[in-house]
């Protein structure tokens, strides 16, 4: 049951986005417009906050792959640290303006299931 539950919320925090009248709600949906702010004013905690909910959100797409791969250990992907997020978060964000930290961490994501195939 836990199992279930757990793919469940991990599935509600991804499947809005996909749908074009389905906002992202909290952290995710900052505009890299607003990463590209805090980076720059070198703000720690609010920089520590959007890169671990990027973190987290990789964290949670580990685990539903490994849930719809009916539990197999090769289906989860090695996630990248905290400084090689926010470096891919700088790099992306400088590059997307108006996009926002949902597309830069499933775009990190699918990077890092290319990756380790």
């Amino acid at each position: 049951m836990k199992r279930i539950l757990f793919f469940l919320v991990c599935l509600y925090g991804v499947t809005p986005a996909f749908a074009e009248d389905m906002p992202i709600v909290g952290v995710g949906n900052q505009s890299c417009e607003v990463w590209n702010k805090w980076r720059a004013e070198e703000n720690n905690a609010v920089n520590t906050l959007l890169s671990e909910w990027v973190q987290g959100f990789l964290s949670g797409m580990n685990a539903r792959s490994y849930v719809l791969s009916g539990m197999k250990e090769d289906s989860m992907y090695p996630l990248p640290n905290q400084q090689i997020v926010n470096a891919y978060l700088d790099k992306y964000c400088m590059q997307n303006v108006s996009d926002d930290l949902f597309g830069a961490a499933l775009t990190l994501f699918y990077e890092v299931e290319e990756g380790a195939k």
